[in-house]
């Protein structure tokens, strides 16, 4: 926790990932599409927003990274008063999804929107020409986009299930808190951070 007398408490919760090329990338960004990553279509916005009212914006992610190992993240920001019930709620979204899978209905709309996404990568002769320049640099194959789509229509229900308990395991998670302390004892044990240890960059 970083003490910081506000009244909207930041909360950050991340885990180690992979780094890519990496099997479990696809499924994992399948599941994490249907967590938290699909707005107003995930688990995490239907429950923590719209049915109890605690935050404007909740997400979950995970990183693409083929330099170094990214990281799994699920976060937001809601009332101080707010942050034990909303960090209960968003963990019992977890285990279910772990436990139950996602519907037929939500996995065909999470890869449906992965893949419709493609096209948007490709706006225009510069935007086309960076990311293929980039993929190059990274050892992409040039295939890679035709592949991306294979892999993400492959995605079973079974692997979401298994994505979601290994890489959003609330016992592997570090969870970053911006607020009162004082008004977080509901939490305790935590490591208070103090504000001005942190290194800030432009």
């Amino acid at each position: 926790v970083v003490d910081k007398d506000i009244t909207q408490a930041n909360i950050s919760m991340n885990q180690p990932f992979v780094k890519r090329p990496h099997v479990d990338y696809y499924p994992a960004a399948v599941a994490s599409f249907i967590l938290g990553g699909g707005s107003f279509t995930s688990r995490l916005m239907n429950r923590v927003r719209s049915d109890e009212g605690l935050a404007y914006s909740v997400y979950s992610s995970v990183g693409n990274d083929y330099r170094d190992t990214a990281m799994t993240t699920i976060a937001l920001q809601t009332k101080v008063e707010s942050v034990d019930f909303a960090l209960k709620l968003i963990f019992e979204e977890v285990e279910k999804l772990a436990k139950d899978g996602p519907s037929e209905e939500e996995l065909a709309q999470a890869k449906k929107a992965l893949i419709e996404s493609l096209p948007s990568l490709f706006d225009s002769p510069s935007s086309t020409a960076i990311i293929f320049a980039k993929g190059e640099l990274l050892g992409k194959s040039d295939d890679h986009y035709l592949d991306y789509v294979k892999e993400i229509n492959a995605v079973t229900a079974d692997q979401v299930k298994v994505m979601i308990s290994k890489y959003f395991d609330k016992n592997k998670m570090t969870i970053s808190i911006v607020g009162p302390v004082a008004r977080l004892e509901a939490l305790k044990p935590f490591t208070v951070v103090p504000l001005d240890s942190l290194e800030f960059r432009n």
